[in-house]
């Protein structure tokens, strides 16, 4: 009995762990449940993500920040759209991009949520920010090779 319950403990702990990708994790929302990748059409943004994302940040700091450097951000989108930053991976410490990057896409407007047999579902998915000069390119990064790469 008492090693059944050490494995149950241990199993459920692993699997909570398991869950945040990155090294930056955050509370911004308490998803009961995250599926990397859920649903049979992705979740989308209602509008060009890469060009919304650049009308709100100061492009000093991407010349700044360097050609070439990349994010991770782990994010959550509810059946209703709405996103939330889960984790970030931000090998190059651009804290203060990495910050304001956070709190803009935590307040977009609502995503078109990802279906799963014609009805919106809760997804996670990655998204891989590569920052050039004075601009940034976004794409996904899935195990669906339809939808992997995809610049949105």
């Amino acid at each position: 009995m008492k090693y059944s319950f050490l494995f149950i403990l241990l199993l459920v702990s692993s699997s909570a762990w398991s869950q945040v990708l990155f090294k930056y994790d955050f509370k911004d929302c308490e998803p009961a449940d995250i599926c990397l990748y859920c649903g049979d059409a992705p979740a989308r943004p209602p509008v060009k993500l890469a060009k919304y994302l650049q009308k709100k940040l100061n492009r000093a700091q991407f010349e700044y920040n360097g050609k070439g450097r990349q994010m991770l951000f782990q994010v959550y989108i509810d059946a209703k759209g709405k996103l939330c930053v889960l984790s970030i991976d931000d090998k190059h410490d651009m804290w203060q991009l990495r910050k304001d990057m956070r709190l803009e896409l935590n307040n977009m407007p609502n995503w078109i949520p990802a279906t799963l047999y014609g009805k919106p579902t809760h997804t996670s998915m990655v998204l891989e920010f590569t920052f050039h000069k004075d601009y940034f390119d976004i794409r996904y990064i899935s195990k669906r090779p339809q939808v992997d790469g995809r610049v949105i």
